[in-house]
């Protein structure tokens, strides 16, 4: 019998204070989509902010890359990188397929997401693995609706409260399909999400006096020599 797959990535799971304000969001949000059937209306239950997407894995498979390939990177960077603040940007709806997404874009001020900690986990983590890997843009997920035509095509005009937030560490995040299908795996499928805490690495305390978390830090890789991130523009796949 083939163990159960699903989706995996490394990210952030927001701490409690912050997902009572992304669940104030998504209730506004809501009312937009009062007149759709409530079976077509997914919610999302647990709020993340992926990074980097590791695949389509079984649990045995994703423990062995893991261990001998992304705990190690994970641990140098909680040893060199502090926690670093976000911010919520805007509401952005995305229509794939038979799904229509709600998304919040989010800010990252000192570019330690797409300068730093994904080029680095992507040279020296994927790149071992995979010739190539689906890249992913980092934003947190609110809704999924399953209709076949496009409800809204805009971004939602929304003033955040508090749009404020600090990455505080990195952990592994498993996304698990509601309804196989078949043909290619996708985790634009409605999901139940988990955070496997017992891949957590906490960043550093905040620097307060020093901005070490710029573009231009260098991470050792896991063959020891250095590798400098700079910042450049990426085209993820929705």
């Amino acid at each position: 019998m083939t163990e159960k797959q699903n989706h995996y990535m490394i990210g952030y799971c927001f701490n409690q204070n912050f997902v009572k304000n992304l669940y104030f969001i998504k209730k506004k949000i809501l009312k937009k989509y009062s007149h759709i059937h409530k079976e077509s209306v997914y919610e999302i239950p647990f709020f993340t902010l992926p990074f980097i997407y590791l695949g389509y894995l079984d649990f045995k498979h994703i423990q062995i890359y893991m261990d001998r390939v992304f705990t190690p990177l994970l641990d140098e960077l909680s040893k060199k990188v502090h926690s670093f603040p976000c911010i919520l940007d805007n509401i952005e709806v995305v229509h794939n397929g038979s799904y229509e997404k709600v998304y919040i874009n989010i800010k990252d001020p000192n570019h330690i997401i797409d300068s730093l900690i994904v080029p680095y986990l992507k040279e020296c983590g994927i790149h071992a693995v995979y010739k190539q890997q689906r890249m992913i843009k980092p934003r947190i997920e609110l809704l999924s609706i399953e209709t076949d035509t496009p409800i809204y095509t805009s971004k939602f005009d929304y003033v955040f409260r508090e749009p404020r937030f600090m990455v505080s560490y990195l952990t592994l995040i498993q996304q698990t399909p509601i309804h196989v299908r078949s043909g290619a795996p996708s985790f634009l499928n409605h999901s139940y999400i988990h955070n496997l805490s017992n891949y957590r690495f906490p960043l550093l305390s905040p620097q307060k006096t020093e901005n070490v978390n710029t573009p231009n830090n260098k991470v050792p890789n896991n063959t020891g020599s250095m590798i400098t991130q700079n910042n450049s523009n990426r085209n993820y796949n929705q």
